[in-house]
């Protein structure tokens, strides 16, 4: 028999997460796709990824570890060919 620690719930001892088998081409996928469209956010990669095949729902996606990529977008302000509006 296990004992339990103070304050955590004795089903938390028995729960035993499974690893999708398909997981890590998942993620390959997601970061290829996030690459090509930078400015995708995650609802918008999960369409692609329906379009390619996959069956997948957004919060997989949302809460899915990618290894703390982040694309960062590029400032309105550094966008080329934007024209530049001044105050004056």
């Amino acid at each position: 028999m296990v004992a339990c620690l103070p304050g955590q719930h004795r089903s938390t001892l028995r729960y035993q997460p499974r690893a999708r088998e398909d997981e890590v081409r998942l993620v390959a996928d997601k970061i290829a796709l996030s690459r090509q469209y930078g400015s995708y956010g995650y609802r918008s990669v999960a369409v692609l990824l329906r379009d390619a095949g996959w069956q997948v729902i957004v919060d997989r996606l949302e809460h899915m570890d990618t290894g703390g990529m982040r694309v960062s977008r590029v400032p309105v302000a550094l966008e080329p060919n934007r024209p530049v509006v001044s105050s004056s």
